[in-house]
């Protein structure tokens, strides 16, 4: 966990991947969806898309006149999603779906479409588990999160509703800028 552009998935991609940029990183923030990262023996990418009732709660939230924040977090999904011009209903039936890869670049061609800022599914996705034959990935399981203070601020939401239920925290930042 860290502020925007702290290097979360630029670590990660250092500790996991031997410095092979797996997960999504840019100048600007692009890590919009929770990413956990697990040991699996066949390498796959495993997308939660919200539910229908989830959908709903979503959209009826985002009809809200409020400056609350679970109201302006609904808003923002909306809008994604209607900028993607997502069939979104077809997804949510889904419920989950497994994309296989073989190859670490079959995987970050995949892989920002579902957690990306600009990916095409990333409005209506939950959060991603990537499944890695890394055994030294084996009985744990490593979140990338999206920045804490983020602009959009339903990608903060995702990170501080996750922290309740972790195990253990990293916090990661710049020192220039600690704890901003």
């Amino acid at each position: 966990i860290g502020q925007v552009k702290a290097g979360k998935s630029s670590f990660l991609n250092t500790m996991i991947f031997g410095g092979k940029d797996v997960l999504p990183r840019a100048s600007t923030p692009k890590t919009a969806t929770l990413t956990k990262i697990e040991y699996a023996e066949e390498n796959s990418i495993e997308i939660f898309y919200y539910s229908k009732e989830e959908w709903q709660q979503i959209v009826e939230r985002s009809q809200v006149q409020s400056d609350f924040q679970e109201f302006q977090v609904a808003k923002e999904i909306i809008k994604l999603a209607e900028a993607q011009q997502v069939d979104v209903h077809s997804y949510l039936q889904k419920g989950t779906e497994t994309v296989s890869f073989a190859t670490e670049a079959e995987l970050m061609d995949q892989l920002n479409e579902f957690v990306g800022e600009n990916g095409r599914l990333t409005a209506i996705v939950k959060y991603v588990t990537l499944k890695v034959n890394n055994p030294q990935l084996k009985e744990i399981s490593i979140v990338d999160t999206p920045g804490l203070n983020d602009p959009i601020a339903s990608r903060t939401d995702k990170t501080k509703q996750f922290m309740e239920v972790c195990d253990v925290v990293f916090f990661l930042s710049r020192a220039s800028n600690f704890l901003d």
